[in-house]
């Protein structure tokens, strides 16, 4: 069917401008306080150091790092040298102290020399972050999965014990020299004094180079048992802003050990950004800030990662944060964020743009014109969390959230049967209608037994069938976390490796599935033997073993999984809470506070730690309560911000400042369309001969309960196949395809012209103005009222058009395709 001409007239009225950018204001250049980092300094024996962190303060507020143009003066130079980059290194034992100038005032930091003996060579604190550091134990290197040249360590140091006897025993101990230590290949090939594929690591004559020299020499033995543990990392300056770009920023790290001692390891860590754009970290720990932007810089050092939060903005010395309600710990945290980044939050949206989101968010459709004008005619200053109530009451709450849980699950009718399916979804649906605890929902998932067509949970074993699909889906679904690298190797970024893995997997090897009595029908128990899994490339048996924690035995007598829910469920659980939370807060928003919701790992820190604490916290607290964390989420003033943005925060994409217009998903948009035009669509599957169509036209797209039934637009807008547990499966990225669809399509053009549809019964309602008609469609497609310019336009066009009914249709045709109409804004 040809669009009709009149159509793109009223598209090309409807267009809106975009908003113009602002220039940033300059900022003062004067000196008002220096500030050194740390204030006293105690170096433990000749081969200590500690770099210096100097930071200027200007009189409008703005900080500046100052440590490499600083001067650094010892008091006692017998005792102490100090770098031109601020690096304190001792020379004899004493007390003294540093004088660090700059812009004519001076700052005193006091130093203690205990001893210039030098200590013996750590093989945990010393050897080990060598080989770190140097990348020797990188995935790309030896700490790959096969490692190189027969040389194989673990990946990133997660098994000194195993590196140290493949360092001093491997291949008959060839990479050692005791009696030449400064011969031994250990040193050679990494200085590239023998040939070696991975290149010149560091300089012969290097710090590196020596310890490792010392250490062979000194015998090449192992402390593990009685070196001090790392405890703790920290970096300076955790957080902070800059007012323009070009400048540089130097990271002070320091490592606490289980002694008590801290250490200075800022030249011994490594650092990524996950920005470069805008924060592009040196070996050395100097971040260059090339441009605009927020970044986070992850510092690993051992097994421990810590997180610097560098943002450059564009200052404005004139800013003043407003006086605004924060209507809970919601905004509390948002807002502290954006004042520290000098970033102010939209207006508050208008009551229809409210009421239009808040449908979609909680609901999956938007609010019909009867709902609209109720709600803006009621003058109750609480009405916006009325509705909130409301909605989140409503059965279509359910359904539609139940369907977002179905894409997790993967319901198919091919992979969970006909029953299986219509069952699962049903429990979902009823567990979220009855606001079921999550962590009882988590249990019931994980434990569940018996028949798949009578106990619906147990589809979960039906779905994933082994134990290392089990363990994949519950990390990601339940934790959060991304595990399925670790099943062929060590992960290559993270910290997991496959005992973590396969320990996961030792919880689900206890799981039987046998047919049913019933034709499809499965039916799930448990094994009368020990949960254990096998290393694939070991060969050892392994105990199941909680994610980031202990192994634990489970005998013949216990179920696994009961064990792996009793943890998971815990209160104290690092994963579960922060986890959900996010999740619900992707929903909501349009991306995590860790984003992807799916992804959490020390290399993907989040935006607003504190705030994904307290919504965890409170999670917890109020005993896993969903429903109160979306009602938190979705009475904050945050929430309720408008997408027109401001100056400051036009460009802001992470700290929640405005609100993030995102498109209707699949579902959502094929329920609006036949909630606006009148007119339900039957749906096919994918699966079977012919793809045969099901009798379910009458059941929204958003409450389907298999992710295999589907219409040409459920899958051009991106609704996912049901194939996988990760989020990413669903597209939301726009193509040409869909903007024709939409102008051009035949599901859209049938729908919009049918003679029995809701907008040719509007047309021909007798005694219905054409400026209430013109009301009716645009509180049908877009929630709010025409404006006076869009009347009167409007009256043009039905003065102009052959009939009443085509200029109504034409009017609906183009607000389908208006900007507004796609987007969730």
């Amino acid at each position: 069917m040809r669009l009709r001409p009149a159509v793109l007239l009223l598209l090309g009225a409807l267009c809106q401008s975009a908003p113009t950018a602002h220039a940033a204001a300059p900022r003062s250049a004067s000196l008002v306080a220096l500030q050194v980092e740390p204030a006293e300094i105690v170096l433990r024996h000749g081969g200590d150091r500690q770099r210096l962190l100097v930071t200027a303060t200007f009189p409008d507020g703005t900080v500046r790092d100052l440590t490499r143009s600083a001067r650094y003066q010892p008091v006692t130079p017998a005792l102490l040298a100090v770098s031109s980059d601020g690096v304190v290194r001792p020379k004899g034992a004493g007390k003294t102290t540093v004088q660090v100038s700059a812009s004519g005032q001076t700052v005193t930091v006091s130093v203690t020399v205990r001893s210039m003996g030098a200590e013996p060579v750590s093989f945990a604190n010393d050897v080990m972050p060598v080989l770190a550091r140097a990348g020797c134990n990188s995935g790309a290197c030896h700490g790959s999965a096969s490692g190189k040249k027969g040389f194989k360590v673990s990946l990133r140091g997660y098994d000194p014990a195993a590196d140290f006897i493949v360092l001093t025993r491997g291949t008959t101990g060839r990479r050692l020299d005791l009696l030449s230590p400064a011969r031994s290949l250990l040193v050679l090939k990494p200085t590239a004094q023998s040939p070696h594929e991975g290149g010149k690591r560091f300089d012969r004559d290097s710090r590196y180079a020596r310890l490792l020299t010392r250490w062979i020499a000194e015998g090449a033995r192992s402390d593990l048992a009685t070196a001090p543990k790392l405890v703790g990392l920290e970096v300076s300056p955790s957080f902070r802003t800059f007012s323009q770009s070009g400048l540089e920023q130097q990271l002070v790290v320091r490592a606490r050990f289980g002694d008590g001692s801290v250490r200075d390891v800022t030249a011994d860590a490594r650092y990524t950004s996950n920005n470069e754009s805008a924060a592009l970290p040196g070996d050395d720990g100097l971040v260059r800030l090339p441009a605009r932007g927020e970044a986070a810089v992850m510092v690993r050092y051992g097994h421990l990662i810590a997180v610097s939060n560098l943002v450059v903005l564009r200052h404005d010395p004139s800013f003043r944060w407003p006086n605004l309600s924060e209507n809970n710990y919601v905004d509390r945290h948002v807002f502290a964020k954006l004042r520290r980044t000098q970033v102010l939050p939209s207006d508050l949206t208008t009551d229809e743009e409210f009421l239009r989101r808040v449908c979609y968010d909680v609901l999956g459709v938007p609010p019909t014109p009867t709902e609209v004008r109720a709600f803006l005619a009621d003058k109750r200053t609480d009405k916006r969390s009325r509705k909130i109530d409301e909605l989140l009451e409503r059965p279509e709450h359910a359904e539609f959230w139940a369907n977002k849980w179905g894409d997790l699950l993967k319901l198919r009718f091919d992979l969970t049967g006909d029953k299986g399916t219509w069952s699962t979804y049903r429990w979902l649906r009823d567990s979220i209608a009855a606001n079921k605890p999550f962590d009882k929902f988590v249990r019931e998932v994980l434990t569940a037994d018996g028949s798949t067509s009578k106990n619906a949970p147990a589809n979960f074993y039906r779905v994933f069938a082994t134990p290392d699909d089990a363990a994949e889906a519950t990390s990601q679904i339940f934790l959060g976390i991304r595990l399925l690298c670790a099943r062929c190797h060590d992960h290559p970024f993270e910290k997991w490796v496959q005992k973590d893995y396969y320990g996961l997997t030792a919880f689900f090897t206890q799981v039987a599935r046998k047919p049913g009595a019933r034709p499809g029908d499965l039916v799930v128990s448990r094994i009368q033997s020990p949960a254990q899994s096998r290393h694939p490339i070991t060969g050892e048996l392994l105990l199941p073993k909680f994610l980031d924690g202990a192994s634990v035995a489970v005998t013949a007598e216990e179920d696994g999984r009961q064990v792996l829910a009793d943890w998971l469920t815990r209160k104290d659980n690092p994963f579960l809470a922060k986890a959900t939370v996010n999740r619900l807060w992707g929903q909501l928003f349009g991306r995590g506070i860790i984003d992807p919701v799916d992804d959490l790992r020390s290399s993907n820190p989040a935006t607003n730690p504190e705030l994904l604490d307290a919504l965890a916290k409170d999670f917890v607290a109020r005993g896993f309560d969903v429903r109160h964390v979306l009602r938190t989420m979705l009475n904050s003033r945050t929430y309720q911000l408008s997408a027109r943005t401001n100056a400051s925060n036009a460009d802001d994409r992470t700290n929640f400042s405005h609100a993030a217009p995102r498109r209707l998903t699949a579902e959502q948009l094929l329920d609006t369309l036949s909630q606006i035009t009148g007119v339900r669509q039957g749906f096919v599957s994918r699966f079977g001969a012919g793809a045969v169509a099901l009798p379910v036209g009458g059941v929204r797209a958003g409450a389907l309960p298999d992710r295999a039934l589907t219409t040409e637009l459920l899958d051009l807008f991106g609704r996912p196949r049901g194939e996988s547990s990760c989020t990413c499966e669903r597209s939301d990225e726009a193509s040409l395809t869909q903007a024709l669809h939409l102008i051009n399509g035949k599901t859209i053009a049938a729908r919009i012209n049918d003679p029995n549809g809701r907008v040719a019964r509007l047309a021909k309602t007798p005694g219905l103005a054409e400026p209430a008609l013109v009301e009716e469609l645009y509180l049908m497609v877009l929630c709010r009222l025409p404006t006076p310019g869009e009347q009167a336009l409007m009256r043009q066009h039905f003065a102009a058009a052959r009939d009443r009914t085509s200029a109504a249709q034409d009017v609906l045709w183009a607000l389908l395709n208006a900007r507004a109409f796609l987007f969730n804004h």
